[in-house]
């Protein structure tokens, strides 16, 4: 296993500890299933099914029902700034205030 030389020199116990390190790591992945769980796997694979329950049909609805409060959120916010309308009611027209 290769490493990254740093730029600094390792202490003996850091040059121990990255010894011991690597070789739990070549250990770790030098262990393979058992025949029983690869062909468990290939099996699944092949028939193309998942461990999830439903697989889209759990997000689907959830999807559908954030869409639905944002639409509605959206809808009442678009209304809530929406200003009046003017109607002008107790503003004197602009001709009488120049006639004075």
């Amino acid at each position: 296993m290769s490493r990254d030389h740093s730029t600094h020199a390792l202490t003996q116990e850091e040059h121990r500890r990255v010894t011991a390190a690597e070789q739990d790591l070549d250990r770790i992945l030098s262990i393979q299933p058992s025949p029983e769980f690869a062909a468990k796997v290939r099996t699944r694979i092949a028939a193309g099914t998942t461990s999830s329950a439903g697989g889209r049909s759990r997000w689907v609805p959830m999807a559908a029902a954030a869409a639905f409060v944002t639409v509605l959120a959206g809808a009442f916010m678009v209304t809530a700034v929406r200003p009046k309308p003017d109607t002008g009611a107790g503003r004197e027209p602009p001709s009488a205030g120049a006639a004075r």
